[in-house]
């Protein structure tokens, strides 16, 4: 299979299949969808090197996580990687193991052989952070850092969607439970909480044990409970329930991104639903931007830099207040 193969599919010239493969002019997205369905139809893949070569680009970039066994992160990853996919790059998805000075390591190897990096809510400190990415192409996702791109949800409307939800039903004694500290989205999440007068509880582990723990540290008297992520808030039902508090009918507990558990659990779980799949795909688009030229690699966080909604998914682990409940 050929490069002139592709072309005579497309109807196109080869060197416009060639621009196209390699982004190195600028083509119409009617010619470059074209190319892309040849290729696809005809099991077209281009030699790496030899588009290396070529316009300087390796068809490669990286997404970094801090835990893949988190399904927040991964469903990201999932997200980045297909809208990657559609734009015909590689994508080498790397786990830093909640590790900061892994998360540096894995940018310093991978950086020289990728034309770009998604960083996935990196806890790496800031400078340090911005020395190892350099004048590369990157975006940060849940992370605002001033220099660099990013993609963000909406961390406060996120509190205040479960705290109006919780209210609407009748409770005034909502607690919340923080998450892990030292990261962009716990402090968001935690900051807010303490603005709408939340009684907070932790921090602890963003998993199913922190939730557990969460449970015995609860205020006397709390009739629901807004946990930082539904894996804190799946152990925290798991524990009420175990000490013979029923979830919804003595505790109302909300979660916090409507991961995939989130609906298997009983009772599946009332969380608000992050958009994580888009914040990967708006990632990669960002970053694809920056890898044609057409947005800067690094300027001050402004009005463009996405801020994705978020939405409140209610199932059935909430449910109205009632006098007398404990």
């Amino acid at each position: 299979m050929t490069l002139a193969d592709v072309a005579r599919r497309a109807g196109v010239s080869t060197s416009t299949v060639s621009r196209a493969l390699n982004g190195t002019a600028p083509l119409s997205p009617a010619t470059v969808a074209r190319v892309r369905r040849a290729v696809d139809a005809l099991g077209y893949s281009p030699h790496r090197s030899a588009r290396h070569l070529a316009g300087g680009r390796t068809g490669a970039i990286a997404v970094v996580v801090p835990d893949l066994t988190n399904p927040f992160f991964a469903t990201i990853a999932r997200g980045a990687q297909h809208r990657a996919h559609e734009n015909g790059e590689l994508t080498v998805i790397a786990d830093a193991e909640d590790s900061p000075s892994a998360e540096l390591e894995l940018i310093a190897r991978l950086v020289p052989d990728v034309d770009g990096v998604v960083l996935c809510s990196p806890t790496a400190p800031t400078a340090r952070l911005v020395a190892a990415l350099g004048s590369r192409p990157a975006v940060l996702v849940n992370r605002p850092i001033r220099g660099r791109a990013s993609v963000v949800a909406d961390q406060r409307a996120a509190v205040r969607l479960a705290r109006d939800h919780l209210r609407g039903l009748g409770h005034e004694r909502i607690a919340y439970v923080r998450g892990p500290a030292g990261k962009w989205t716990s402090s968001a999440r935690d900051a807010q909480a303490g603005r709408l007068g939340l009684d907070l509880v932790g921090p602890v582990a963003p998993t199913f044990g922190g939730g557990a723990r969460a449970a015995s540290a609860l205020p006397r008297g709390t009739t629901a409970v807004i946990a930082h992520n539904d894996l804190v808030a799946v152990g925290l039902v798991d524990a009420l329930t175990s000490s013979g508090r029923r979830v919804p009918e003595d505790v109302s507990v909300v979660g916090c991104d409507d991961v995939e558990l989130a609906s298997l659990v009983r009772p599946a779980l009332t969380t608000v639903r992050m958009p994580l799949e888009q914040l990967g795909r708006r990632a990669v688009d960002r970053l694809a931007e920056q890898i044609s030229g057409s947005g800067p690699v690094g300027s001050a966080p402004t009005a463009a830099d996405p801020v994705l909604a978020v939405t409140l998914t209610v199932r059935g682990s909430t449910a109205p207040y009632a006098a007398g409940r404990t």
